[in-house]
């Protein structure tokens, strides 16, 4: 391992605290540099800025010593190639900052995300030990193709999370470091088993495991959807999911979702299971998870294939009315009517709202018996 050092002390902000971003980087010179500069340009100042190259075999740590040598607050640390788990724990382990904020090397940041999450993380009347936002969904040029729902919730525990991942990246937390040692960091043994994916969702709910998650309503990550995104491989990240939830539950038996729950789950594993099929032309395995579903989860299925023709329309939609917004453009308050690109809304929005307020009850029982 190799580290390009710059004294980072001209960027620190007055009594905040010091947040050090964590910008894990492979073979990623087609993006990193909005990146950076996304993260420079945050109104928040007090930041550290850790590029960890991860074994590039491109122009990555060129462009990332290049802001180095401009900027004080960055720095470079060049290692040979871990994954991405295993990239951001080598950069939070030379953090001076007390809280991480750790971004892809192809997503954006809103210029005010670090100062409204930061807001969150030192709120003095409810402190939390990590904070999110909502998130645009971005091409790749950086133009909007799509938005998160906006969660306005309180105590955001670990049953919504096992529910559905109301984080949805890796990009959009802050967190406190005492929180990451004492989870353990991301787990890098995901990767090693072939199920690289869920490290994420796994931190998260680690997190809040141990104290409600806080949120901000703002859409202020721009989360890069791409064909080469590992997102796309729906049955490997369904793979990881099923490992992660494992792993989870495994280190924390005091959280114990009652049957209704697990069906939801299951079922909701189930029709990404047959989409995927689907999309593979695998007709006899696709017939057998829709009929899987059906049985666990009717009311979920027939929602799901109303709101998969909605998705369908905002498809075609993108492809033949190409967006032109930019992901900076845009209101980070505004939930999606500024944008012009047909959303998620009606039976199926409801049928999530509802439920999640019922997974919710779970939740606030779960932090009072803690």
């Amino acid at each position: 391992m190799t580290e390009t050092r710059c004294d980072p002390a001209a960027g620190f902000g007055g009594g905040n605290p010091l947040v050090s971003v964590i910008v894990p980087a492979f073979n990623a010179e087609a993006t990193l540099a909005e990146t950076l500069a996304a993260v420079t340009g945050q109104t928040y100042t007090g930041i550290e800025v850790i590029v960890v190259d991860d074994g590039s075999s491109d122009g990555t740590n060129a462009i990332a010593s290049g802001f180095a040598n401009r900027d004080a607050r960055v720095r470079v640390i060049s290692s040979p190639n871990k994954g991405v788990a295993a990239a951001r724990n080598l950069g939070i382990s030379s953090a001076s900052g007390s809280l991480i904020a750790p971004i892809d090397a192809d997503d954006l940041w809103h210029p005010s995300y670090l100062h409204k999450l930061v807001a969150v993380l030192t709120r003095a009347d409810e402190p939390a030990e990590c904070a999110f936002s909502g998130f645009r969904l971005i091409d790749d040029r950086s133009n909007i193709i799509g938005s998160s729902p906006l969660h306005r919730m309180c105590h955001i525990g670990p049953y919504r999370m096992l529910y559905r991942n109301l984080v949805g990246n890796g990009s959009g937390m802050v967190f406190r470091k005492d929180a990451w040692v004492r989870a353990g960091g991301y787990d890098s043994g995901l990767r090693d088993a072939g199920y690289e994916g869920c490290e994420d969702h796994l931190l998260q709910l680690m997190f809040c495991a141990h104290a409600p998650l806080g949120s901000v309503a703002e859409h202020l990550v721009g989360y890069r959807r791409g064909p080469g995104t590992m997102s796309r491989n729906r049955e490997r990240m369904l793979g990881s999911d099923a490992m992660m939830r494992d792993l989870f539950l495994e280190a924390h038996p005091a959280v114990n979702p009652p049957r209704w729950l697990d069906r939801w789950i299951s079922a909701q594993r189930d029709l990404l299971l047959a989409e995927a099929r689907l999309s593979r032309r695998r007709f006899a395995s696709f017939g057998t998870f829709m009929l899987r579903a059906m049985t666990k989860d009717p009311v979920a299925l027939a929602v799901a294939i109303a709101g998969k023709s909605r998705s369908t329309v905002r498809r075609i939609f993108v492809k033949y009315a190409p967006p032109s917004q930019h992901f900076l453009s845009i209101d980070p308050a505004d939930g999606g009517a500024g944008i012009g690109i047909p959303g998620r809304t009606g039976l199926f929005s409801r049928l999530q709202a509802a439920r999640l307020k019922r997974i919710a009850s779970l939740d606030e029982e779960f932090h009072h018996a803690a």
